[in-house]
């Protein structure tokens, strides 16, 4: 079911790309969608979690990270306090001023290599490297039907904004997901991102645009704080490293985070250009909270038999009294 609604959405998503999408997608909004076909966020608060990221195997910040950079923040249950993956921005061009009022700043040169290719570690030509974390589990995520785990960002809802037309749009710093069962593979989820340059809002300037969620699948980042993206394993099932067997998804043991450019020089599956906030100096980037692990069946099956049996044990006890 989820295979093909994907493919579906890919098919539509090429459609739209063809011409501004200045229209609403059929994707979620930015939290309390629960009903939404294709990606419904979940809540921090949902029962429905049953463990966390326990460990930071990775993290490779983008240079001069202005947010927080203690990496074991992002471990354990959502609490709002975030590690950064760092501000990008384009040297010479939108480079931070070196008077001292934007420190520190360590500089490298610029990267060689193409912005979509994964194997040149993610290279951009004459932009800074975008950071990386990854986080393993105790517990391999196995592919349940259903969604299999879900990542909180710290977006925020554009409700405040003067525009009365575009107050269902988010501030959100995008980033790409993959996922690894030994640490080396890892296999991205195929993103889609439908809207261009022209749809984002930029009432509060182009470094704090905020863009429409709906236009956007399998990117974490698209849902306000205290809401979650979620995942489903499903969706990667005929990716060439699964159907070879370098990625199992009944044991996957990490997830990689990869800060997006906002400017399109990053694209999606379908080759449409990504937007959100850019120039990301002095904003942290992609603001990793913490990664949801949700349950198998059995699982859920176990929870339900013991409630039962503890249900049964009441009501024996009663009648004996």
């Amino acid at each position: 079911m989820a295979i093909v609604l994907f493919r579906l959405t890919l098919a539509v998503a090429a459609g739209l790309s063809v011409a501004a999408s200045a229209w609403a997608g059929p994707y979620s909004g930015h939290s309390n969608d629960s009903g939404n076909a294709f990606d419904p966020p979940i809540a921090a608060s949902d029962s429905q979690f049953i463990g966390w990221a326990t460990s930071v195997v990775q993290y490779l910040p983008a240079p001069g990270v202005m947010g927080n950079d203690d990496a074991s923040q992002t471990l354990g249950s959502p609490d709002g306090v975030t590690v950064s993956l760092g501000d990008l921005f384009e040297v010479g061009v939108n480079e931070p001023p070196d008077d001292g009022s934007v420190l520190p700043f360590d500089l490298r040169d610029p990267w060689s290599g193409d912005a979509n290719d994964l194997a040149d570690d993610y290279g951009f030509v004459g932009i800074d490297g975008p950071g990386s974390i990854t986080v393993g589990f105790d517990v391999p995520i196995v592919n349940i039907t259903g969604f299999d785990f879900a990542v909180f960002e710290n977006g925020f809802g554009h409700a405040f904004a003067s525009e009365v037309t575009h107050q269902d749009y988010i501030f959100a710093e995008l980033g790409h997901v993959e996922v690894s069962s030994d640490g080396v593979n890892f296999v991205r989820f195929p993103s889609v991102s439908t809207h261009v340059e022209a749809d984002l809002d930029t009432e509060y300037g182009r470094e704090f645009a905020a863009l429409d969620p709906t236009n956007v699948l399998h990117l974490a980042g698209k849902h306000a704080f205290g809401w979650a993206t979620q995942f489903d394993l499903a969706v990667l099932e005929s990716d060439p490293l699964v159907t070879g067997s370098q990625v199992d998804l009944d044991g996957v043991n990490f997830v990689r985070i990869v800060d997006i450019v906002g400017n399109g020089s990053v694209i999606d599956a379908s080759s449409n250009g990504i937007f959100d906030s850019w120039v990301g100096v002095n904003t942290g980037g992609f603001d990793l909270d913490a990664v949801g692990v949700l349950p198998e069946p059995a699982t859920c099956l176990i929870f339900v038999f013991n409630a039962a049996l503890l249900v049964i044990g009441r009501q024996r006890r009663s009648e004996r009294t």
